[in-house]
């Protein structure tokens, strides 16, 4: 399933694996693939010493549930591992695993760093010219997995006409690439195609059986929701990798350990576990996101966020998420002194809370603002006196860049930037099958002002028009005016890039005015407080979304709203991640020194909730966006769209 399989593989055949009523994957009863096991009967000799000398290093990339992945205790487990230990125990070998990236996996074992892969690698032709195999040990054929109630596809026959997703490069790929008449949809990863399945988005995903039976029998996100639905349509054996000429005597003990293990039923034992049973497992939910050991110094910040006027509901969140990861980090002995500022999401108000907070309360590092009007003057006077910034929310460029065009040293943000949501939202337009488009900002707010330009930008550049793109003022309340041009041209989307308050206003009058235009939004709308019965049938960017699979999404969401009463907004959300980018950078640095920090923090590889964070040279992230769709009065995730 994963792009291990995608350029190496040869050409698909389509075969057959029995699967159980159900359409759930049955344990095999006799091989499943060329290798006959010992006759019913024959007597099974004590294990004896193989012809093997020393132990056998053994390299696998345990991110693949249920074939390999790192449990809640940090051990290797899964099918593959069970597997190799039954084999081991059988031949009397002495094996070690080596957690091994599968990026580098076939360089390392050709530098000799161990000696052989077991890492669910399919056996290809290709592959067989380079290096040696055991003899297959599964059948990983693609399966069609569907809704729970789906009642049209019962098996790959019934793709044709279908939309199908698969995980770009791999070989369920290239599967529903060779089903005439079936339409793919390709994704970053396989838990993207599962969620848009889930929401009714494709109509089925075709993926290796263990894959299938991970996500559709055991994942907590997924079980009960999704089945796979009749017999893998393709062969794709897995086997064990070895040095070309080498380890000969290793493969030999293998093979015969996997005949012994399929005879006394041991094999069966482990199949039903890991792939068809219900005793299937998925990896163990953990912690959020982890916090970094303690430094052993005392760390002193500021949280600066809007917690009065217009936007106050994006400071209380942003307040919240970045406290809860403090708290988190208290609680493992992290000595944090926090103080709070209003800013108010006004310039003038972020500039006095930046000057006191610096100079008055003495801290060296600042979390906030939101927003990005406020954000540019805390940066300018951070870079100037070396307090590292780190913004979750603000969104417009310039809150990192110098006039002259240099990053700023001491200023990192944990959101995309405008740009990428303007061509977001702009592409989900002509998604939608819109051909004209009016945008209505204010004229004053860098953040409102940058997103409609780059949206009108995006639009215009994807063949669209924008016959009305109109400003207004922040104190602005009556919008007549600018709608009545908007109900003149008669157009298929407004695009509103404004915070909820405002955008609640809009909406309204839009209403009254009878403008049937779908309105569009950017992450301003993320709010409680959005009146979604004004936006029914509307769709806007976010930075993250709480139907994410991931576990430690789903942990995040559900520690959070046990905090709170309150599931988390995106601005909770990224002031958790921000809070905990800084955290891991001052622990990596050693020392409370903003200069070093800030050079830790420019290399850092963080996983967060609201995705995998690295920053580029002007200190943004590069991430995905999730797409929420206004339906029934609430806001349901409706896509995922990597940069």
């Amino acid at each position: 399933m994963k792009r291990r399989f995608g350029a190496l593989l040869a050409v698909l055949m389509v075969a057959v694996l029995v699967l159980s009523a159900c359409a759930t994957p049955a344990a095999p009863t006799t091989a499943p693939e060329p290798t006959q096991a010992p006759a019913e009967g024959e007597p099974t000799a004590a294990p004896k010493p193989a012809a093997v000398s020393g132990k056998i290093a053994v390299a696998t990339d345990a991110a693949f549930p249920p074939m390999e992945f790192v449990d809640e205790n940090k051990n290797i487990v899964g099918f593959d591992i069970d597997m190799m230990n039954a084999i081991a125990k059988a031949m009397g070998l002495e094996v070690e695993y080596k957690n091994t990236a599968w990026d580098g996996i076939f360089a390392g074992l050709e530098a000799g760093d161990y000696d052989a892969i077991l890492s669910a690698v399919t056996i290809t032709d290709e592959r067989k010219g380079t290096y040696d195999f055991s003899d297959p040990y599964i059948n990983a054929g693609q399966a069609v997995v569907v809704r729970a109630e789906e009642t049209e596809i019962s098996s790959d026959a019934d793709l044709p006409g279908k939309v199908v997703g698969a995980q770009i490069g791999t070989t369920g790929a290239l599967a529903v690439q060779e089903i005439s008449g079936a339409t793919l949809k390709e994704y970053d990863t396989i838990d993207l195609a599962f969620l848009d399945l889930l929401n009714g988005n494709i109509q089925a995903v075709v993926v290796d059986t263990p894959v299938a039976a991970d996500y559709a029998l055991a994942s907590e996100q997924f079980k009960g929701k999704l089945k796979i639905v009749g017999e893998p349509f393709t062969e794709e054996y897995y086997g064990v990798v070895v040095r070309k000429g080498e380890m000969a005597d290793f493969v030999a003990a293998f093979n015969e350990g996997l005949k012994k293990i399929k005879a006394d039923g041991t094999y069966d034992q482990i199949y039903t576990k890991w792939i068809s049973g219900e005793t299937a497992m998925a990896p163990s939910k953990g912690a959020p996101a982890a916090v970094p050991p303690a430094p052993g110094f005392p760390v002193k910040l500021a949280i600066v966020v809007p917690l009065s006027g217009d936007v106050k509901t994006f400071g209380e969140s942003t307040r919240d998420g970045a406290e809860m990861k403090f708290d988190e980090a208290r609680a493992l002995g992290w000595e944090i002194e926090t103080v709070l500022a209003d800013s108010k999401c006004d310039a003038q108000e972020a500039a006095n809370a930046a000057n006191k907070v610096i100079f008055e309360d003495g801290v060296k590092y600042i979390v906030g603002e939101v927003c990005s009007n406020a954000s540019i003057p805390i940066s300018e006077i951070a870079e100037a006196n070396q307090v590292l910034q780190m913004s979750p929310t603000s969104t417009n460029p310039v809150v990192t860049v110098n006039e002259d065009g240099s990053t700023k040293e001491y200023v990192f943000r944990a959101c995309f930037l405008d740009p990428f949501q303007g061509e977001v939202v702009a592409a989900l337009a002509q998604e939608l099958g819109a051909s004209k488009a009016a945008v209505l900002y204010d004229v004053g707010n860098d953040y409102v002002k940058g997103l409609a330009e780059y949206f009108k930008s995006s639009f215009e550049g994807m063949g669209g028009t924008v016959p009305v793109f109109e400003a207004y003022t922040k104190d602005d309340a009556d919008f007549s005016g600018i709608l009545g041009k908007v109900s003149a041209a008669d157009v298929d989307v407004l695009f509103l890039p404004d915070y909820y308050n405002k955008v609640n206003l809009i909406a309204q009058q839009a209403k009254e005015k009878g403008i049937t235009a779908t309105l569009l939004g950017g992450d301003g709308w993320d709010s409680p407080e959005l009146r979604v019965d004004l936006l029914e049938g509307g769709y806007h960017s976010n930075h993250y979304s709480p139907a994410d699979p991931r576990p430690m999404v789903q942990d995040f969401v559900s520690a959070y709203t046990a905090k709170y009463g309150a599931e988390p907004d995106a601005l909770a959300t990224l002031a958790y991640d921000a809070a905990g980018i800084l955290l891991q950078s001052i622990a990596e640095a050693g020392v409370d020194d903003p200069a070093v920090v800030k050079d830790k923090m420019a290399a850092i590889a963080y996983e967060g909730i609201s995705g995998d964070i690295t920053y580029d040279a002007q200190h943004n992230p590069v991430k995905k966006a999730a797409i929420v769709k206004i339906e029934g009065g609430k806001k349901v995730f409706f896509k995922f769209v990597a940069p």
